[in-house]
């Protein structure tokens, strides 16, 4: 009797394993890159990554500043780009908005974000620290960055577009 209730514990066991294993490969955990906010809304910037990504809570996320593009670690301007936004919100509670898709190739959220009824990614390029990244079908505020840019190029403004 004692033997097979261990037999059967043992069967019991290995089940419950092999459906962890199973679960586990259907559904993977997802990292700090993966889910997004329900919807637009309230978060808390938690860490500037560079120029135009951060980490948020609540939940948490990485999140990709839609519309635009800053230098990449070790160019010219990655740590001015940086600078300006940790300035600008690193630790703040923002407002976030989507647009079409919810997320890039590498599981990041793809939003729009705004502090006290400034939209920082347009700020970004106005102020010369962001260039223009448009990507399909997300094209809300195109217009809006497009101007910015025109404007940070014809002044000059910020580590991108300063005279020589």
């Amino acid at each position: 009797v004692l033997m097979l209730r261990k037999r059967r514990l043992a069967t019991v066991i290995i089940g419950v394993i092999l459906f962890v294993i199973a679960v586990a490969r259907v559904a993977p955990w997802r990292s700090l890159a993966g889910t997004p906010p329900a919807a637009d809304g309230t978060v808390r910037v938690t860490r500037v990554v560079d120029g135009d990504t951060v980490d948020i809570c609540c939940p948490e996320a990485r999140v990709r500043l839609l519309g635009i593009d800053t230098p990449e670690r070790g160019q010219e301007c990655y740590k001015e780009a940086t600078a300006r936004l940790k300035e600008l919100i690193l630790g703040e509670e923002v407002e976030v908005e989507r647009d079409i898709e919810d997320e890039d190739r590498y599981k990041r959220s793809l939003l729009y974000i705004f502090y006290n009824g400034t939209f920082i990614n347009e700020l970004l390029v106005r102020e010369g620290y962001a260039y223009l990244y448009f990507v399909e079908p997300n094209s809300k505020y195109n217009d809006v960055l497009k101007e910015a840019a025109q404007k940070a190029k014809a002044e000059g403004a910020g580590c991108l577009w300063k005279s020589s």
